[in-house]
């Protein structure tokens, strides 16, 4: 009965992983495309997560958006910039 659990468990364990590692959904080059050329923004690739920052200095408010789903977080960036 344990091992039959145990196997269960790492079954369950190991289909989730699976699920959230296929079928996720890319960011549409066109859009990214624009984040990038956009001269009003920096666009930085963290350790922390993607950083989009005014060109023309700091600002004291700040957005810290958290991707779900199955979604690359690079897909947001045209609609948070």
């Amino acid at each position: 009965v344990l091992g039959s659990l145990a196997i269960l468990l790492l079954l369950g364990v190991g289909g989730i992983v699976a699920w959230s590692q296929i079928g996720v959904m890319p960011a549409e080059p066109a859009p990214l495309a624009g984040v990038r050329e956009n001269a009003a923004i920096t666009v930085e690739d963290a350790e922390q997560g993607i950083v989009l920052a005014p060109a023309d200095g700091e600002s004291e408010l700040g957005l810290v958006f958290v991707p779900g789903a199955k979604v690359d977080p690079w897909a947001y960036a045209a609609i948070l910039q």
